[in-house]
């Protein structure tokens, strides 16, 4: 039998019925053996007791071997479902249902099911493990009904691994309905490591630059302080300008530098995927 489905008896009644309705929610079925529509129903709960994966537990109970229970629950027919939360009843069906029926008694009343990958993406959060969250927390967005709020966590990791245009794009996402006081802290945080992001060295050379567009050694050189500083779009951009041209600039040295980069963002990382197409459309 499966762990999420048990045969309440007297004897075990308190502990398999009401003492477990405590910690998660218990839908009693009051039932005779050989009765067509009892067993047709039974097989239904047992299919939906695993599909639940454990959200509640089913607690079978034969009418004929526990009269005592069904008197005390006062079984007039059968079958007959009771949903037990707390030690009390909060709902039930009479008579033949259906899967359908079930289910929407269930989730009416069954907290949702929590994301494991979320789960374990708040949980690294919290312990400023924030590379491994963000690989977690882009799971849980991809999956999530409502990606909202995830992707403000996610922003907020971002922003603390200093990858500074994905915290910006992934900000832009959240429509004004979700912008609460979580939204507004990540974007001021956000301001505040750009403004950081925003060193002598980056503004020397982008102003070296300005003057002398051509110059892609300089170029490269403030794609590795804007790569340093977490403004990686921007450090990509200038690799691909100067790639675009001269696939073995510097002996290569543009080349591995992107690289490196598109490496440090990771497999799963949006943007290192829209530019690691853009170098291999150049290389190939």
């Amino acid at each position: 039998m499966s762990q999420y489905i048990v045969d309440v008896t007297t004897e075990n009644f308190q502990q398999q019925l009401l003492e477990a309705s405590l910690s998660q929610p218990v839908l009693a079925a009051f039932y005779v053996k050989g009765h067509a529509p009892c067993d047709q129903l039974l097989t239904t709960l047992e299919s939906l007791a695993g599909q639940y994966q454990g959200r509640f537990v089913l607690a079978k109970i034969d009418c004929d071997a526990q009269s005592m229970l069904a008197a005390q629950f006062q079984i007039q027919s059968v079958p007959t479902l009771y949903l037990i939360d707390q030690g009390r009843p909060v709902d039930g069906l009479a008579g033949p249902q259906t899967a359908e029926s079930v289910s929407a008694l269930l989730d009416k009343h069954l907290p949702e099911p929590v994301d494991p990958d979320l789960e374990a993406g708040l949980a690294l959060f919290d312990q400023e493990q924030y590379g491994e969250a963000i690989t977690k927390l882009t799971l849980a967005a991809q999956n999530a009904a409502d990606p909202h709020p995830v992707n403000i966590v996610l922003a907020q990791a971002l922003i603390e691994e200093n990858r500074l245009d994905e915290a910006d794009a992934k900000l832009a996402t959240i429509p004004m309905a979700y912008q609460d006081a979580a939204f507004k802290q990540a974007q001021a945080e956000l301001q505040l490591k750009k403004e950081a992001a925003d060193t002598p060295e980056v503004r020397a050379l982008s102003e070296a630059l300005a003057q002398n567009p051509e110059d892609d050694g300089l170029r490269l050189k403030l794609a590795v302080q804007l790569h340093a500083a977490g403004r990686n779009e921007e450090a990509l951009e200038g690799l691909l300008a100067i790639l675009t041209k001269d696939l073995q600039f510097q002996n290569g040295e543009a080349k591995k530098t992107c690289l490196d980069i598109l490496a440090a963002l990771g497999q799963g990382n949006a943007l290192a995927a829209k530019y690691r197409r853009q170098l291999f459309s150049l290389l190939y």
